[in-house]
């Protein structure tokens, strides 16, 4: 889906080359025509730490539903190397920052479901109070 608007942004979270999240947004304040390298710094470097922190409370939301102290059983299941998410931050369809968020160490549950939809409205916010800097 191309949208065309002016001083368009594109929030992007891709797995293995397909994307998990998608999200168009706008700022109207927004009428520079490129991002300054230390606001788009400041801004991957806050979503990549939001997301991680939506990870970490999802993973601890599942392990503790799933704590029994009578077994140890363990998440055997195999990790890979090159499991992680990459976050891509976009404006006027160029790419302005990316960011690389290693997934191998959550279980597969959290792995292999990643849903960020709560935090998106969060995310552009942020992202929004940081072009204000700009």
């Amino acid at each position: 889906m191309k949208v065309n608007m002016k001083n368009q942004f594109e929030l992007n979270l891709n797995y293995r080359g397909k994307i998990i999240c998608q999200r168009y947004f706008e700022d109207h304040n927004f009428k520079k025509d490129d991002v300054e390298f230390g606001i788009a710094i400041n801004i991957i470097r806050s979503v990549t730490v939001m997301i991680k922190n939506h990870l970490k409370s999802e993973t601890l939301k599942y392990l503790y539903s799933k704590y029994n102290s009578t077994s140890t059983n363990e998440d055997i299941s195999k990790t890979r190397d090159e499991d992680h998410i990459t976050v891509v931050l976009l404006f006027n369809n160029r790419v302005v920052s990316t960011s690389i968020i290693q997934i191998h160490n959550y279980p597969a549950r959290i792995r292999y479901s990643i849903d960020i939809r709560p935090i998106i409205p969060t995310l552009i916010a942020m992202i929004r109070k940081h072009l204000k800097k700009a």
